[in-house]
């Protein structure tokens, strides 16, 4: 009996665990993601909780499609133009950008609407600009309180939707700020007042300030630093080679093939960088090869060096020697097509060959 009653009470501990988990939302998550734009965000509401049974899913609708559809507003943070007009939930839906507070406001106003007790929590928060050891003096952020199955939950819709770096909003959801435990909240987010921190122990400001921030901006981890994927990809094209820009604008010149192997990091859409090998083979002269090993960084700036296996002509014959090849230039990506322009630079240092190189190609 007594097994029975431990195997009973585990079951249901791992389903309490499980209904919070993001695969146990995937249908919700996939629906609020598919859902059209509604003029009407009650509308919005209504369709975004069709499929839900409990105010667990209805509330993770609506966090879902806040995250996937409303953009930080990195203009007016950047520049201080945020006002109280801007950060009217209203105002946010219809722009469909915002800051914390435009953030925290919609998602209050659309919990109301699907009958989800929300309020909108400010207080101190380590983010953008914080340093390790910063002693707060004025609110900084703002989130959310949700009471579902009589039972108050933390809510940060604004850095579940991603994060702001070097000047940019990076659209990435982040599963960690749906539903986040006060003792791990309490370490990156302090409220104001303290009793919405929700904690069955007293955390003072000072101490707030004195934490290592879990999975915050200013942990180990970093909000901002979230691990990347990698992926290997091959890139094949065709490329025109010019000895000049002049060369390039009346087409003088000859043809190469392009193959590069590596890794992406990153990911898609948001800035990936490449790491790996360059190669190419001229349909010219001898047919010299190039390897050059180097970076693409943000998917549009290439930076590569490395050896050119080029024909020179001694004595009426033709023999092939290894040369530094150093090559930099710019990248356009249309999905997963590319166009270059790249400046390649080989030969002695005293004497170098400089080369334009334009291509075409395709991501595999």
């Amino acid at each position: 009996m007594k097994k029975i009653l431990v195997i009973v009470l585990l079951a249901l501990s791992f389903n309490s665990f499980a209904q919070h988990t993001e695969r146990a939302f995937k249908k919700i998550d996939e629906h609020a993601r598919n859902a059209p734009f509604f003029s009407n965000p009650e509308m919005l509401v209504e369709y975004l909780v069709k499929p839900c049974k409990t105010d667990w899913q209805k509330t993770r609708a609506i966090f879902v499609w806040i995250t996937d559809n409303i953009a930080y507003d990195t203009y007016s943070y950047r520049n201080g133009t945020v006002t109280h007009e801007k950060c009217k939930a209203m105002n946010v839906y219809r722009a469909k950008k915002g800051v914390c507070s435009g953030y925290a406001n919609l998602f209050s106003m659309l919990c109301g609407f699907a009958e989800i007790y929300c309020e909108v929590v400010t207080g101190y928060a380590k983010g953008a600009g914080y340093h390790s050891g910063m002693v707060f003096t004025d609110t900084n952020h703002a989130w959310n309180i949700c009471k579902i199955d009589d039972e108050l939950h933390l809510f940060d819709v604004t850095w579940a939707a991603g994060h702001y770096s070097y000047g940019s909003f990076v659209k990435e959801f982040d599963e960690f700020w749906w539903d986040t435990p006060p003792m791990k909240y309490v370490t990156s987010h302090y409220a104001v007042p303290s009793s919405f921190n929700i904690l069955d122990a007293h955390v003072s400001k000072s101490q707030f300030e004195n934490m290592k921030a879990i999975n915050g901006f200013g942990s180990s981890k970093g909000h901002t630093r979230t691990a990347k994927p990698t992926t290997f990809c091959i890139t094949a094209g065709l490329a025109g080679v010019y000895r000049s820009i002049d060369n390039l604008a009346s087409n003088d010149g000859h043809y190469q093939a392009l193959l590069y192997m590596g890794v992406l990091k990153g990911r898609k859409g948001y800035g990936q960088n490449f790491y790996g090998m360059f190669s190419s083979l001229d349909f010219d002269n001898g047919n010299p090869l190039t390897i050059e090993a180097g970076t693409i960084m943000r998917r549009f700036l290439r930076l590569s060096g490395g050896l050119r296996y080029s024909p020179v002509s001694e004595n009426n014959t033709q023999t092939y020697h290894f040369v530094p090849s150093v090559t930099s230039g710019v990248r356009v990506n249309i999905s997963n097509v590319f166009i270059d322009l790249n400046l390649n630079a080989y030969g002695s240092f005293q004497h170098p060959e400089t080369r334009v190189i334009a291509a075409i190609g395709f991501w595999f």
